[in-house]
Parts: C-alpha cells; structure tokens; sequence
C-alpha cells in the first residue's frame, strides 16, 4: 500500500496483527519494550491494517514486563479524606507510641494521646515491650478515667492495636477503631507532628541526663498544652479546661491577667458556660478550615481512581520499602509487583490485598501505593505474552542469597506492626549497603543471628 509520497507499506492481514506487534514489542533488537506511541510510529512506517494504532496500544498497555517495570508518570491517585471534626473534647483521639529511648525509672517508650477537638495531648511514660492487655490497663487508667470513653481512636496496625483482644475491647466500649494503611503517615498525622515536637522538647532538655527524659514528661506536657496551637488559635488547656493556666510571667510588671470585676455566682457560671462553647466552637471552625486548606493542597495534581474487588492490581515496593538489597542493585529491582488479587476495598482509599507468605507485610495498602494491572488474553491475541517472574519465588531467592558478614544493630519498625527487625552487614559489602531485614530473612545466619540476641537480651 502506498499513501502519495510515502514509502509503500505492507498490508497485513488481521490473523497476523499481534504475531507481528509482538515480534516488535517484545524483541530486544526492535523495539525493547517501547511504549505506545513510539511503537505505533515504528509500525505504521512499515505495516498498515485499519485499526494499527489502536491494537498497537491494546497490546503495549496490557504487556506485563511494560507495566511492571516501568515508572508511572501520571498523577497519584486518590484524595485526601479529612476525618470528620470532633464535637467535643476527647470524642476523637489518636495516639502512637516513642519507642527506642534509653530506660528511665524503668521506661523505654512514651505513650502519647492527643484529642482531636481541644489538640489536649498526653505524654505518658510506658515500657515499649508491654503486651496487649498491659497497654488496655495503661489506656483505662490515663485516658478512660480521666476523660471518659472516646467514640473514635486513630492509630497505626501496631501488632497490639489489631489483636483478638484490643479489638474486643474497643467492641465492648463501643469504640469505632480507625487503623492506618501500609506507609500511609497522612492517616494520623496529628499524633507524628506531636511526637516530633515531643522529641525536640526532649532533646532540648535531656543531653546532659538522657537516662532521666521520663522526668520531664509532666513539665513538657504542661509546657505543650499551656502553648497556643497554630489550627485552633487557642491553648489547648483552654479548649478543654476553660481557662489558662497561671503562670510565673503573669506577674511579670506587677499585673495579673486573672483579676475580674466581681460577679454573682449565677452571672459567673452563665459567662463561664458562654464563653466555653464560643471558644470551642471557634476552635471547630478553625480546625474545619485548615483540615479543607490540608485536602486542597493535597488533592491538588492528584485524580481519582477505583479497584473493583476481584480484580487484581500491582504493589509499588518502592514506596512501600520492600526492596531488601540497596545501591547498585536497586536500579534494577522491578517498578511494580504483582499481580495480587483485590479482597476487600476497606474505604475508598485503602485496599486489602491477597499477598502469598513470601512477602511478609500488612496486605491493607493505600491506593497511592498501587496501580491497575492491564489483564492481556493471550488466547485471544494468538501469542504467547512474556510474563515477568515473582522476585520473591523461592528459586530466584535461592540464587540470589548473600552471605551475613554480622548484625550491627537491632529496632521495632512501627510501620510493620512493630516487628523485631536486624541491621544486617553483608559480606564483601560496605557499610553503606547495610538493610533492615527481620528474623524470617535470616534462616541462614542462624548462628550469627543468636549469638546477636543473647548480648542484647532479645528474647523474641
């Protein structure tokens, strides 16, 4: 066929049409995997048939190598969805836990509660290692005893906040749980930005003492909460209390901000009253406002996306962190993973996944983290479709195995249910090619890995 100027093409007939995009597409001599467009123009140079371009891009867009090695560079996909704004102090709350500290009067971690309607926080000194029913004790006494029982608790998939137990607690006190996704922060981000200015107060006051930080929890809790927050506009001790606390800079000068005109008792609790919704009420409004600026700034750039249960998507490692080898090698590990099998859509943002054993992780996963797998019928094209294997398949793990040099250091990952995991030094490789891996990666360094747990006392 010929088109005036142009180079006469080859007609080809329809049982030949994906036989020959597939000879192109996937030949490392052709076209290596070219995308759409490019392979289209590298045809219809050569070949004509009436629907070129559109079977050129089914085929490209449904290639399995294509979809899980290549970046993705369209917008991310889903929104923001704020939380809803609380009524009242302590109806939302979150709470996290500071692990890794050094003991203080027999402390390594700090529990930390913050309210979502007053931003009223609590900085409780605990042992990172207590079990479930331990912190259900440690909640009751800190937070249900002074505060009465929250409606809403947001909090990350810590392995003691999705137990049996935890859960049948919440049950029984009719508290709706609102659990985190895989590497997902924004979910609570209050309680991160709590802990960091938590940390930085700490680090302020503690170098020259760090065993005695659990001493100075009350003074910087105080100190936090007496402090006008940025979203609100007013302390959050005044949100929750009523009033601000006295000071010793309130009698700097000779003046005293508390000294009122005299009131009757009956004209003192109706201002009291008054005053307190008006000041809460203002604090809702503003929390409402910054939450809707937050989700702008976040939506913005980004596009809506859906994954019906039942069809199967790929899992980004890289964002989630699953890559176990770093430097060099990490070029080369594929952009996507998959195809897993979608089991439950838990909220229009956040997807459960059907993962095998051999990826150790919480299968609920934000949609930021995946990508829609383009099923292809190869029966249907008449070719046999190159598929990529699973990195994680015991036979390519098999060949790729290296030897531990020794383990240098030991944490909690709070991001994977606050599992024990081991900084691991590889034979022949530098420090700066060091990765965090758990128990489960080091089948073959037993020896290494318990002569490890013995000196640190690791007794899981």
């Amino acid at each position: 066929m010929r088109t005036g100027s142009d180079p006469a093409r080859l007609c080809v007939p329809r049982a030949e049409v994906f036989p020959l995009i597939a000879r192109i597409h996937d030949s490392p001599y052709e076209s290596a995997h070219e995308g759409p467009a490019k392979l289209a123009m590298r045809i219809n140079s050569r070949f004509f048939w009436p629907t070129l371009r559109k079977d050129v891009k089914d085929y490209a867009m449904s290639c399995d190598v294509c979809q899980k090695t290549k970046a993705d560079h369209r917008a991310k996909a889903g929104f923001l969805r704020p939380n809803p704004v609380p009524d009242r102090p302590f109806e939302w709350i979150s709470f996290d836990l500071i692990t890794g500290l050094p003991f203080s009067d027999g402390f390594d971690a700090i529990f930390v509660v913050v309210d979502r309607c007053t931003k009223y926080a609590l900085f409780v000194p605990c042992q990172g290692t207590m079990n479930t029913v331990e912190f259900a004790h440690l909640f009751v006494l800190q937070v249900i005893f002074r505060f009465g029982i929250p409606d809403h608790i947001i909090s990350d998939r810590d392995g003691r906040w999705i137990s049996e137990f935890w859960r049948s607690v919440a049950e029984e006190l009719r508290i709706h749980l609102s659990l985190s996704s895989s590497h997902h922060p924004q979910h609570d981000g209050q309680t991160e930005i709590v802990n960091q200015r938590l940390e930085t107060m700490l680090r302020a006051y503690v170098q020259g003492d760090r065993q005695g930080w659990s001493q100075w929890l009350p003074a910087l809790a105080h100190a936090y909460n007496s402090s006008v927050h940025s979203t609100t506009g007013y302390s959050p001790y005044f949100l929750l209390y009523g009033f601000e606390p006295k000071g010793s800079a309130d009698f700097i000068g000779g003046t005293n901000r508390y000294e009122q005109r005299p009131l009757l008792v009956s004209e003192r609790a109706t201002e009291f009253v008054l005053s307190m919704e008006l000041h809460r009420q203002r604090a809702r409004d503003a929390i409402a406002m910054a939450q809707e600026q937050a989700a702008w700034t976040f939506n913005e750039g980004r596009r809506p996306e859906t994954f019906p249960v039942g069809s199967r998507v790929l899992v980004n490692p890289h964002s989630l962190e699953l890559v176990d080898v770093k430097g060099t090698g990490k070029k080369l590990v594929q952009k996507m993973l998959g195809p897993f099998l979608v089991q439950e859509q838990v909220n229009p943002l956040v997807y459960k996944l059907a993962m095998p054993n051999t990826y150790p992780m919480n299968p609920v996963i934000n949609i930021e983290h995946l990508r829609r797998y383009q099923e292809s019928d190869g029966s249907v094209m008449g070719v046999n479709r190159p598929v990529l294997p699973d990195p994680r398949n015991s036979e390519i793990l098999a060949a790729e195995e290296y030897e531990v040099e020794r383990i240098v250091a030991w944490r909690r990952n709070k991001s994977r249910s606050n599992r024990l995991e081991f900084l691991v030094r590889w034979k022949g490789y530098s420090p700066v090619y060091d990765t965090w891996e758990p128990a489960s990666h080091l089948a073959n360094a037993y020896e290494i890995l318990r002569e490890f747990k013995a000196i640190h006392n690791l007794t899981c």
